[in-house]
């Protein structure tokens, strides 16, 4: 059996398959051919989407400066960092989870760290 494919709706799409639902005129839209089901949150895919660029930019400016001093820098440092930053940009939501840092690290190519001797 084959496995269905999950389809992302646009904030437009959602909003008119819940004024129809509510008007009671249709139980199923025709061009997405999708049921309602009454429990549409049209805001889940923002709060778990929320862009952190600022946040992720200012820890590797802080990371890159830090490195030309020599300075060791640790995962939990960079962890710190990233709450400090999210804190003074006013973002309270940010989690600075090690999720989070292996994805900061992949994304700014940062393989392993150097310590000085």
């Amino acid at each position: 059996m084959e496995k269905r494919k999950l389809k992302s709706l646009t904030i437009k799409q959602k909003l008119k398959i819940i004024k129809k639902a509510k008007s009671g005129n249709e139980k199923r839209t025709s061009s997405n051919n999708i049921k309602y089901h009454g429990n549409i949150n049209v805001a889940s895919n923002f709060k778990r989407n929320k862009p952190r660029k600022p946040v992720n930019t200012a820890v590797f400016e802080w990371f890159s400066t830090t490195r030309q001093q020599n300075l060791p820098i640790s995962g939990p440092i960079l962890k710190q960092k990233a709450l400090q930053f999210s804190r003074s940009f006013g973002d309270e939501s940010f989690i600075a989870s090690s999720g989070w840092l292996d994805k900061f690290k992949k994304r700014m190519i940062i393989t392993h760290f150097i310590f000085p001797n």
